[in-house]
């Protein structure tokens, strides 16, 4: 199982940037291999040093299935702790599961177009210095 991680490489590599958005940046606790990685993003047509940026869509949508497989492995595994206070169930594959649906309506809200694309994504389209002040117009 192949592990590679390089923080300053986010924004310019998708293995990259799929790694840090999954959390899957240390290796002793990645659920998600490099192989395993560059699978999700071949499936969209991209290598692990495809740009993120230029590819934001699919790079988001190999995000997505990322954390349903840290999902489904989490589910595999025992999720219950006998702990000192007593019986403790882990949430982790649910709070993955939520994150993978938080952005897939990312994905729904933006029609599927990068979020740079989609000025509305950002919630304001003023530019102070450069727009006419709105509360003059």
């Amino acid at each position: 199982m192949g592990f590679n991680f390089e923080p300053g490489k986010i924004g310019s590599e998708a293995l990259h940037f799929v790694r840090a958005r999954t959390g899957q940046t240390q290796e002793k606790r990645s659920h998600l291999s490099d192989d395993a990685l560059t699978a999700l993003l071949a499936i969209r047509g991209l290598t692990p040093e495809s740009d993120p940026i230029v590819n934001q869509v699919a790079v988001i949508e190999a995000t997505i299935e990322g954390h349903e497989m840290i999902a489904a492995r989490l589910a595999a595994e025992s999720e219950v702790a006998i702990t000192g206070v007593g019986v403790v169930k882990s949430s982790a594959a649910s709070e993955h599961l939520k994150l993978a649906d938080r952005l897939r309506k990312q994905i729904r809200r933006t029609g599927g177009k990068p979020l740079w694309a989609n000025v509305a994504a950002f919630g304001t389209t003023f530019v102070a210095g450069v727009d006419p002040d709105p509360v003059l117009e």
